[in-house]
């Protein structure tokens, strides 16, 4: 919330190294809570099931057995 209201106060022609710092927070704050492009979003359910599957199936999987151990 601190980033935000700094955010707020820069002046548009501001372009110390503190500025341009913030503005790129900023950018990327806004880019994470932006919805994925319509070809990044999991279409069917069959899509969503088989990367879960090789994510946990993969490294997920050797590593949880590893911890068993």
């Amino acid at each position: 919330m601190a980033q935000v209201s700094q955010a707020e106060r820069l002046r548009d022609g501001d372009d110390s190294l503190r500025a341009r710092r913030l503005r790129q927070r900023m950018a990327l704050a806004q880019r994470l809570f932006d919805p994925l492009p319509a070809p990044l979003r999991p279409g069917r359910w069959q899509e969503e099931v088989l990367w879960k599957a090789l994510r946990w199936g993969g490294a997920g999987l050797i590593l949880a057995v590893l911890l068993k151990r």
